[in-house]
């Protein structure tokens, strides 16, 4: 994966704040990709 094993358990147990670069190779290490949707908030009337 390109990632030490340190860095994965990390990202696994919830305890940082990955970047997205980071994240994006972590997933591309699992066989998938990041898709990001953006859309507008719903604002309650």
């Amino acid at each position: 994966m390109g990632m030490a094993q340190s860095r994965i358990a990390k990202i696994e147990s919830l305890d940082s704040t990955p970047s997205l670069e980071t994240l994006n190779r972590y997933a591309h290490g699992l066989g998938l990709e990041i898709k990001l949707t953006l859309k507008p908030f719903l604002h309650n009337q």
